[in-house]
């Protein structure tokens, strides 16, 4: 529930933000789009490295934007993109992710609950701009942050990739062990 929470509030919060970055704001609307495309090819490679590694990626890339001199605001374009990269592509993992993991007997109601709890996550991503007023890079460096938080929670989780789907909640225990 926090990752699908953590990834539609990013995910949303930066596509925001999309013509608010340095340069061409119909090019970055573009190239915004078309790194989302590689996401679906990874489902091949397993759950929850995918979802960690693409969490961690994001939160580098938004945190490190504080680090770019204003002389080089060219380069904030290829860190912001990496970051909407990294979120396309564990927003994407997420949904099998989250189908895999819950048991059976409930999976409905859990799919269901992280679909209802993650869109509070998309409704209050465009607050964040709010806290361009204390500083510009603020709201990036929040999306870095929640995305860091949400690539630890990740190590916390059982792989699911080639795993039989838990029937039940002592099934899931058993596969956590």
């Amino acid at each position: 529930m926090t990752l699908r929470t953590s990834d539609t509030f990013v995910y949303f919060g930066l596509s925001i933000y999309t013509t608010r970055i340095a340069g061409n704001k119909y090019w970055n609307y573009a190239l915004s789009g078309l790194v989302e495309v590689p996401a679906y090819l990874f489902a091949p490679f397993g759950r929850k490295p995918i979802v960690a590694w693409t969490h961690f990626l994001a939160g580098f890339s938004l945190i490190g934007l504080i680090f770019i001199p204003n002389e080089k605001e060219w380069m904030t374009t290829p860190l912001w993109l990496m970051g909407k990269f990294a979120i396309s592509c564990s927003f994407m993992c997420i949904f099998v992710y989250g189908s895999e993991i819950f048991p059976t007997t409930i999976r409905n109601v859990c799919i269901g609950l992280c679909s209802v709890i993650a869109r509070v996550g998309g409704i209050v991503a465009p607050y964040v701009k709010l806290l361009e007023s204390i500083s510009p890079l603020l709201p990036m460096v929040f999306f870095g942050a929640v995305s860091m938080a949400a690539g630890v929670l990740t190590l916390l989780l059982p792989e699911t990739k080639d795993r039989a789907l838990p029937s039940s909640l002592s099934d899931l225990r058993e596969q956590c062990k």
